[in-house]
């Protein structure tokens, strides 16, 4: 379906001149429904819009010479070929909804996988929901949010979406006068990864280490006052005491955990 047919009319006379009529019992189209003999032959073309059998009449008109005659063949028409492409996801929470939307198409679903089906061939351009958040601090963020699709053979397509859990990391500084954090904005960061924050005292204080503000939070690989930090929730609070009140046993109990003597302290 879809393609056209070439339909000949061909008279067989005593030099047959004049017109045929083409018909169909279909709902397709002629490029013409009339053709004029030319040495005893003419045609045109035949557009099927549906699938199935359909009827193709020719109807001669006749002459001084030659009587009216028509004939008929059955042209069967084939389904068009539909495709179907499927967007599978991995990682997100059960029950969780996600959406892709493909060409003008649009799903919205809680399960992994969205489907679409009776595609024709073409490019199909593709968006799928960029981030997923499950509250203010904790979102999944997809390893690609677009692209196209090509179908054309293939009856079925699948493309492989990977969400990733990211958290947002707050840096704070304790009392807020007592120095600068970096990165001083809060960051979303994905769960394992290993992001550098920094702390510079002002003047007057002296860094004593990072403390996380609640019991979900897990520092690793603590170095230097430039931390090398895994993040697997928020939020850190940077704390200072003034120089004249930091004596050498709080000196000792903080400041070396975080520069050598305790290079993997966990903070809970």
């Amino acid at each position: 379906m879809g393609s056209s047919t070439k339909c000949i009319a061909e008279v067989v006379g005593s030099s047959p001149t004049g017109l045929v009529y083409f018909y169909t019992s279909g709902n397709g189209s002629f490029s013409a429904t009339v053709c004029v003999l030319t040495a005893s032959v003419c045609s045109v073309t035949y557009t099927p819009k549906s699938p199935g059998l359909q009827m193709i009449t020719a109807y001669y008109s006749g002459d001084a010479k030659n009587k009216p005659s028509h004939a008929e063949f059955e042209l069967t028409v084939a389904p068009k070929p539909t495709y179907t492409v499927v967007f599978i996801e991995s990682g997100l929470p059960s029950g969780v909804n996600w959406t892709v939307e493909l060409g003008e198409l649009r799903e919205t679903h809680n399960t992994t996988a969205i489907t679409f089906k009776g595609l024709s061939a073409g490019v199909y351009h593709w968006n799928v929901s960029p981030y997923i958040y499950e509250g203010p601090d904790v979102r999944y963020a997809a390893n690609t949010s677009s692209g196209d699709v090509y179908i054309n053979g293939s009856s079925s397509i699948t493309v492989q979406m990977v969400y990733t859990p990211e958290f947002l990391l707050v840096l704070a500084a304790s009392p807020p006068d007592g120095g600068v954090v970096s990165p001083a904005q809060p960051i979303w960061v994905a769960y394992g990864a290993s992001i550098i924050i920094d702390a510079s005292p002002a003047t007057g204080s002296e860094f004593i280490g990072w403390m996380p503000s609640t019991q979900l939070v897990v520092v690793a690989n603590l170095s230097s006052k430039a931390t090398l930090v895994k993040v697997f929730r928020s939020s850190y609070t940077y704390s200072t005491i003034p120089t004249s009140e930091h004596t050498k046993q709080y000196h000792n109990l903080f400041y070396d955990h975080v520069n050598t003597k305790h290079a993997n302290q966990k903070y809970n």
